[in-house]
């Protein structure tokens, strides 16, 4: 399809909305047919509850895929869903470059008469554009929609800080929560990320990872380290077990 960009008043192309794959087994019968549903920028279809598609940005993110078995009964399905951050306006078209992220996945899975479904949510830091939540929320009752009812107890949730060398335009993790709530007091496995034999928090001009820190006790009591050794190239020359 096409839609119309405003901004250099011509058409662009959008790609397919609909993508289908046929698998077979040897006999060619066939045994799942997967279709795989594409943001176009054209406005939303209802027919397959895709969300709100105004803009450009989304062009080729799939928002829905669908695994059927050969009599059309679907598999497995999921959803998934994006938000966006402008981050410039281009100087000549005067376009809006946007960072688009995604927000949720839902998954549904058929399995003769059991239905089982999962819900992970996303939280991005649009300054540095890395995941800094993630959020499993365990098993979850998922309608034909997408939408979902959270099953209560199951929850997990994972934090990621992140260290920066702006200069030198590096990112990298500095330490990553594995916890029960949204609490701090509550995690329950950590790993902290050195760099460039630097202090915790610190990286240098290479980004060079070279300890690992991980809770062995869960309350930071016992920790474990590994270490690593690089040459001028940033490759890794030594590898230190915890011991």
């Amino acid at each position: 399809a096409y839609v119309y960009d405003i901004a250099t008043d011509k058409k662009r192309f959008a790609g397919f909305h609909k993508v289908t794959v046929s698998e077979s087994g040897a006999d060619l019968v066939p045994l799942r047919v997967t279709e795989t549903y594409f943001h176009q920028g054209n406005g939303s279809d209802s027919a397959t509850f895709e969300p709100s598609d105004t803009g450009l940005a989304k062009i080729g993110r799939p928002y829905y895929v669908s695994a059927r078995n050969p009599s059309g009964l679907p598999k497995k399905e999921s959803w998934n869903k994006y938000g966006e951050h402008v981050l410039t306006t281009e100087p000549n078209t005067g376009r809006l470059s946007k960072f688009i992220y995604p927000t949720e996945s839902i998954t549904r899975t058929t399995e003769a008469n059991t239905v089982t479904g999962s819900a992970d949510m996303y939280v991005f830091d649009t300054t540095l554009g890395e995941q800094t939540e993630l959020r499993n929320m365990g098993f979850d009752t998922i309608g034909n929609d997408g939408s979902y009812t959270d099953i209560v107890g199951d929850t997990k949730y994972q934090f990621t800080e992140y260290v920066s060398n702006a200069s030198n335009t590096i990112v990298k993790p500095k330490r990553v929560d594995l916890r029960s709530t949204s609490a701090t007091s509550d995690t329950i496995l950590r790993t902290d990320y050195f760099y460039d034999n630097q202090a915790h928090g610190g990286v240098g001009t290479l980004g060079d990872l070279t300890k690992e820190t991980k809770w062995i006790s869960g309350n930071s009591a016992v920790t474990a380290d590994t270490i690593y050794t690089h040459d001028s190239f940033g490759n890794v020359l030594t590898v230190t077990d915890p011991r």
